[in-house]
């Protein structure tokens, strides 16, 4: 059986209370990136944020003005915002 990755992408990170407000983790509670970046898509569509039109794009609602302000943004730019919301867990 392979080890269990904990470093890179692979690392779990400490989550703001912003950012846990809006994919519903518990305080201490650990993600990856890529399990933050998960949560965030099922939140956007469970809520209807996407433009219709154009899928690529999303307008924040309230609960996620805190982290990504409240202007229409592209999907693909998502992790530039989380920068400041996922900490290193200190040893």
């Amino acid at each position: 059986m392979p080890a269990v990755k904990t470093k890179g992408i692979h690392a779990p990170l400490e989550i703001s209370p912003a950012l846990a407000k809006i994919i519903g983790t518990e305080e201490g509670e650990r993600l990856t990136r890529g399990q933050v970046v998960k949560k965030l898509y099922a939140y956007i569509k469970d809520e209807g944020l996407q433009d219709a039109e154009y899928k690529m794009y999303f307008k924040p609602d309230k609960t996620m003005e805190p982290v990504f302000g409240d202007d229409t943004l592209r999907m693909c730019h998502i992790m530039k915002h989380l920068k400041e919301h996922l900490t290193s867990i200190k040893k």
